[in-house]
């Protein structure tokens, strides 16, 4: 399956669901974010701009907040992970995910700036500028840190499977489980990075000094997001399936003691061989090496020898 198709698969999905339009809630957040600037106008401009900062950081810090919701928190992630589709698709569609909401929330606190555009449209301007800067960071910047932080996990769950066998051949102590503290605590320190800098050089937005340029802070932000991205979208073809498998799972997996195995060598020879059959063929490989299915399937064996006997 390409990008495009699981795409069109993903929106096809939400239409279906009969969800309110994100444009219209946007819509919606914005005329109440209007109101509230507008009703702040009438003491000074100043004052109106600090509500219209108050209300952009709450609502850019919800949608940092969703990324990882977007991205490996879905209801229909464990389901992703079981098909054959390779990771570039799973994280542009993910992606995909993000932008809309990054979007959603620009046009909502761009609409919010609007009173300020009667009396200081060149005000206004800066503001739309912020909240351009912190869209592109909750686009590209967050779903980057948020891929990084789930790899650094879920390949950390691989690497104590490996230490654990280690441990009981007697060639190493096994250790502690990789903390999944990391799928919050790496974006949550980027976030905070993000909206720290801008409130930094927030009084820009009313005309006044402030120790670093404020346009260089943005260019910067921009240009950091635009990087971390590619560089996840680089990475997303060997990772992306990983994280969906192990990441959305992670709980389930400690509270039921799952232990999902990776392919041997003669299974990775033959999925080689196997050429458009391989990513299903290392999904049923990696399934029917799990303790507990292999259990079961000697089970059922035994219950067969004993129906013909």
């Amino acid at each position: 399956m390409t990008s495009r198709e699981l795409i069109a698969w993903s929106r096809l999905y939400e239409r279906r669901s009969r969800r309110t339009s994100a444009v219209v809630l946007a819509l919606i957040a914005g005329v109440g974010i209007a109101g509230w600037v507008q009703w702040r106008d009438t003491a000074s401009v100043v004052g109106a701009s600090h509500a219209w900062l108050a209300a952009t950081v709450v609502a850019f810090a919800l949608a940092f907040l969703r990324v990882p919701f977007h991205l490996y928190w879905r209801a229909d992630a464990a389901l992703l992970a079981q098909l054959p589709i390779e990771g570039g698709p799973l994280f542009d569609a993910a992606l995909v995910r993000c932008v809309r909401a990054a979007g959603a929330t620009t046009l909502a606190v761009a609409i919010g700036a609007a009173p300020l555009a009667r009396d200081a449209p060149e005000l206004a301007a800066r503001h739309v500028a912020f909240a351009a800067t912190l869209g592109l960071a909750a686009a590209f910047l967050l779903p980057a840190v948020a891929t990084w932080a789930a790899a650094l996990v879920a390949f950390g769950q691989d690497d104590l499977r490996v230490q654990r066998v280690r441990a009981a051949a007697g060639l190493a102590e096994a250790p502690g489980p990789p903390s999944s503290a990391l799928l919050g605590a790496l974006p949550g320190f980027a976030a905070t990075l993000v909206l720290a800098g801008l409130l930094v050089v927030s009084p820009w937005l009313v005309g006044r000094a402030t120790a670093f340029p404020a346009p260089l802070a943005c260019i910067a932000i921009a240009a950091l997001s635009v990087l971390g991205i590619a560089a996840a979208r680089a990475a997303a073809p060997r990772v992306m399936g990983t994280i969906l498998r192990d990441v959305s799972a992670l709980d389930r997996q400690r509270l039921a003691t799952l232990e999902i195995r990776p392919p041997t060598a003669l299974e990775r020879v033959i999925a080689r061989l196997a050429g458009d059959g391989r990513l299903a063929y290392e999904k049923d490989a990696r399934l029917m090496r799990r303790p507990e299915l292999t259990g079961r399937f000697i089970s059922g064996l035994r219950q067969f020898r004993r129906a013909l006997r």
